[in-house]
């Protein structure tokens, strides 16, 4: 039986699991556990990304519109929505990375760092029109500290460490 399932912007591993056992598509231990441990197909992005958390595929598993078979193998859920990022972050965006690094002071952006900071800068923005100027902000507070080590004091990270066990 084929199931179609909305996986949100701005949601984490731990949501989109959780939607897609409430679907019936797989468990949420099921992909916790081949996210960490299961072999995957070999993805140019993930160079660098330390597997073995249940979460370390973390912004790279893509939101969109799906269809998935019930009871699905864990590795094909996961690798359709890896698939869908390695599409969609273009040779452009790579490039871009490559303008960052070189017009930065020690600029070592890989495409994970990138991710991460999209991911804040999603969280912080209430609508798109805010987003460069928000990114602003991040990428200042990242590389204008002069050696020493940037506070972002954005909310969005520390939301996402505290995982929904509180508000702020």
């Amino acid at each position: 039986e084929e199931i179609t399932v909305m996986l949100l912007e701005g949601y984490t591993c731990a949501q989109m699991f959780q939607v897609l056992e409430d679907n019936g598509v797989c468990t949420v231990e099921e992909l916790e556990e081949y996210a960490a441990n299961g072999e995957l197909d070999d993805y140019w992005f993930l160079e660098g990304v330390e597997r073995g958390d249940k979460y370390c595929l973390e912004g790279f598993l893509f939101p969109d519109t799906y269809d998935f078979y019930k009871n699905s193998n864990p590795r094909d859920v996961l690798e359709k929505l890896l698939d869908n990022f390695e599409y969609r972050f273009n040779e452009e965006m790579v490039a871009q990375i490559d303008t960052l690094n070189a017009n930065v002071t020690g600029g070592t952006f890989d495409v994970h760092d990138v991710v991460i900071v999209a991911s804040m800068i999603e969280k912080e923005t209430a609508s798109n029109e805010e987003s460069p100027r928000i990114a602003s902000v991040i990428y200042n507070r990242l590389f204008n500290w002069g050696g020493t080590p940037a506070y972002l004091n954005i909310d969005a990270s520390i939301v996402y460490a505290l995982d929904g066990k509180t508000d702020l």
